[in-house]
């Protein structure tokens, strides 16, 4: 019976090229040994009819992959549960995200795996490989923060002090962005780092697995079997010729639980339509590739920005609403600096300042004492007094104030409270937005 790792390979190889069935079924064998996969023709080819089964409990591939993915998906989600957040507001904002961008695009309900953390950081200036369905958007490479004395300090001075600002949760945050991890020479020595004060091997996802195949398979080497499932190794393919060096390059059982990520023309994937993907005007999916709700640190111009997720569109283009971007010298202007933005942006409570406005492409109509709320292909019903109804009304995408809605109607104290606890329970649904008010033009 084929391994896990040999299935694997196989699926992948359907997965990145459409033609792949077709080339193994008229020269199997050389088309095996091309990716490195030793089974018998009549086995291989078995496994590919295989592959197409839709009841996935049936299916090779799926049937060791989904328990698998199931496993690693709720070790991550342990890691975001409310005791792992200093404050509760941090640990909402994450949760009103996910809830507001499955309103904003259905597919995003499709996807499981698809969590909003507080925090990532990028130990580069930009990125040299220009993906062409990159979806930041990112420029070229133009700096490397290097694992000197002076730097090393001030990562490990970081890394705690995120702890201490957003909690254990902070080990969920990425050490790349965009950026590729393997530009900098030394990302091994950070990620020590990482590991030895925030407890876990960060998630690393390189779209030059070929550039240096030594280094990946060191990389990987250095990590128990469990360390590599869960560390969340990934590699993303460009193209399908990088693909077949990468196979040539690597073994079945060296990727054994490396995620491979088709991204590549000719592949079943279908990337974000965001960044440069929309500029090209590629076929895909209108959600940002964003999984931030919170702080991103370049760790090269010392710079923090507060961010979230956006559905791409002509304001957002590569699915990303900037809050603000400050700078920091040292651990202490860093902690200062990240309590300033996490408090007046990671907010789950309306303020009285804040600007509220409907969620992207959700509409809203009032009947009586009813409110419905529609996103994409979601519905929420709420029900009130007149003056929620008339509270209601006021909504749009341009943005208003809970102040401005009191002010307008003419209400205060027990009322206008009563108005606030609706908006939250919309807030929360995801069907309305918050954005401080000193960040609202801005944005």
């Amino acid at each position: 019976m084929a391994s896990w790792a040999v299935i694997k390979r196989l699926y992948e190889c359907t997965s990145v090229d459409p033609d792949f069935a077709r080339d193994l079924a008229s020269d199997t064998r050389t088309v095996l040994e091309r990716i490195r996969v030793d089974i018998e023709a009549d086995e291989a080819m078995e496994l590919i009819g295989k592959m197409s089964i839709a009841d996935r409990s049936e299916n090779p591939y799926f049937g060791i992959y989904l328990p698998k993915a199931k496993r690693i998906g709720e070790e991550t989600d342990s890691r975001l549960e409310r005791d792992k957040y200093v404050s509760r507001d941090m640990y909402e904002v994450g949760r009103i995200t996910r809830n507001r961008m499955c309103v904003e695009n259905r597919l995003i309900r499709l996807h499981n795996n698809i969590r909003y953390f507080p925090i990532v950081f990028e130990l580069a200036r930009g990125c040299s490989v220009g993906c062409p369905f990159c979806g930041f958007d990112a420029p070229g490479l133009s700096g490397l923060f290097r694992y000197t004395d002076e730097n090393a300090a001030l990562w490990k001075g970081v890394l705690h002090a995120a702890k201490e600002i957003i909690g254990e949760a902070a080990v969920t945050g990425a050490c790349y962005f965009a950026t590729e991890p393997f530009d900098n020479p030394d990302y091994e020595l950070f990620i020590k780092d990482y590991h030895d004060i925030l407890g876990h091997i960060p998630q690393t996802t390189t779209a030059v697995a070929e550039r240096d195949p030594g280094r990946l398979k060191a990389f990987i080497s250095s990590m128990e079997k469990s360390e590599q499932e869960n560390a969340a190794i990934r590699i993303s393919i460009r193209t399908k010729e990088q693909f077949y060096k990468i196979m040539s390059e690597f073994s079945p059982e060296e990727l054994e639980e490396t995620e491979l990520l088709p991204n590549n023309p000719e592949s079943v994937n279908r990337y974000s339509l965001s960044g440069r993907a929309r500029q090209d005007g590629a076929d895909g999916v209108g959600y940002s590739i964003s999984c931030l709700a919170g702080l991103r640190v370049n760790m090269t111009e010392k710079s923090i920005v507060y961010e979230e997720p956006e559905i791409p569109c002509d304001d957002f283009p590569t699915g990303e609403r900037i809050y603000d971007k400050v700078f920091f010298t040292d651990e202490r202007s860093f902690k200062e600096a990240a309590n300033r933005l996490m408090g007046e942006c990671a907010s789950a409570e309306i303020k009285n300042d804040d600007m509220l406005l409907l969620s992207h492409g959700v509409s809203v109509k009032t009947d009586g004492n009813k409110a419905v709320f529609t996103g994409d292909a979601s519905e929420l019903t709420m029900t009130g007094d007149n003056m929620f109804i008339k509270s209601v009304s006021m909504l749009t995408q341009n943005g208003i104030s809970l102040t401005e809605i009191g002010d307008r109607l003419g209400v205060s104290g027990f009322v206008l409270e009563m108005i606030r606890g609706k908006m939250q329970m919309i807030h929360k649904g995801g069907y309305l937005r918050r954005i401080p008010e000193k960040y609202f033009k801005i944005s």
